[in-house]
């Protein structure tokens, strides 16, 4: 009985590939994502020690790479010096390739982008498998999206999507047969366009979705769009009875813009949004992934600095708690940039 229960266990291991036991982790950007290129030193990674001490067991490190075709050998060496300081510190890393808007675009709409998008990744993956470095993982695109439309519903360039990952996951595995990857949906890697993806026959992979929501909270303050720039105090949870302490914002708008923002704030209040939606999305990804016997991974969630830090915090604190406790990996949004944590006094209560 021994016997038979140990060979179970090890084909339901094998079926899901290779397990690099993520916890808690944290997007670390800017040190290697955003041009022009500088080369890392030592001091450049000196807060890989801090990550560690608030018991963070992993990084999501967002490279750029561009900067392996401009800089290709001070490139690999920065990337070689990151991935070395992370493990001194007991840090796993996942390599999170990021590709800024034009470029993004261009891969996704591009055959011959796209060609040496897939070369490149071929030597990352043979270049990874020389080094030696354990506790790794590569993700192969950050944030995708559909250049043809914008609401993020499924159409023909899903089709592409699901293709073109698979022929980018047998590039990598010429190169590095046994390298836990990560891939995501498109719509900026939603959590809907995760569950539209049909899972690869690849067991070494990790289902990646990114979380933001209700962007009306989340992203106030940020300048992504003209209506969350204006904001900088919509609480969490929602609440009808904040109605009249919403509208109070719509002077903030031009004349042209107040019916909109007065449809999209009582759009909110109405929603009750709180941790209960939160627990639900995340359990409808949980049933979608044991469906298909696949691993999940929340790859970034976060609310801007704008927002008022016990909301902010509660926020993070619900989301973190729904992912915990259906024994999903999570990584908050970020050590630095319009999410950061470090500056705050509590890191995070040190990472809980």
């Amino acid at each position: 009985m021994k016997l038979k229960f140990f060979l179970i266990l090890l084909l339901s291991t094998f079926a899901l590939g290779q397990d690099l036991d993520l916890k808690r982790g944290i997007n670390v950007d800017g040190i290697l994502q955003y041009p022009p290129f500088e080369s890392l030193t030592e001091a450049d990674l000196d807060f890989f020690a801090t990550i560690s001490e608030a018991e963070f067991d992993f990084i999501r490190l967002l490279v750029n790479p561009k900067f392996f075709i401009s800089d290709e050998i001070k490139a690999y060496d920065s990337l070689k010096l990151a991935l070395q300081t992370a493990q001194d510190h007991d840090l796993k890393v996942i390599i999170a390739l990021y590709l800024e808007d034009d470029d993004l675009l261009n891969l996704l709409t591009k055959s011959h982008d796209q060609d040496v998008y897939q070369v490149f990744l071929g030597r990352l993956a043979a270049w990874l498998h020389q080094q030696k470095f354990t506790s790794i993982a590569l993700e192969l695109l950050d944030e995708a999206f559909d250049p043809s439309r914008d609401d993020c519903e499924a159409s023909e360039f899903g089709v592409f999507w699901q293709n073109y990952l698979e022929n980018l996951v047998k590039t990598i595995r010429r190169g590095y047969k046994n390298l836990p990857l990560v891939i995501s949906g498109l719509c900026f890697s939603s959590p809907g366009a995760l569950m539209g993806l049909e899972p690869l026959t690849d067991r070494q992979i990790y289902y990646s979705f990114h979380y933001f929501e209700p962007t009306l909270f989340t992203q106030q303050g940020t300048d992504l769009y003209w209506f969350w720039q204006a904001l900088d105090s919509i609480p969490y949870p929602a609440d009808m009875s904040l109605m009249d302490r919403l509208l109070e914002l719509l002077n903030r708008f031009d004349a042209s813009k107040q019916a909109e923002a007065e449809r999209k704030l009582r759009s909110y209040a109405n929603s009750n949004f709180s941790s209960e939606q939160i627990f639900a999305d995340f359990q409808e990804l949980s049933d979608w992934a044991a469906s298909h016997q696949v691993k999940l991974f929340l790859g970034a969630f976060g609310v801007n600095q704008r927002v008022h830090p016990s909301a902010r915090q509660l926020w993070l604190d619900d989301v973190s708690h729904a992912a915990e406790t259906l024994a999903i990996p999570w990584a908050v949004a970020s050590w630095q940039g319009d999410y950061q944590l470090w500056q705050d006094a509590w890191l995070w209560e040190a990472s809980r």
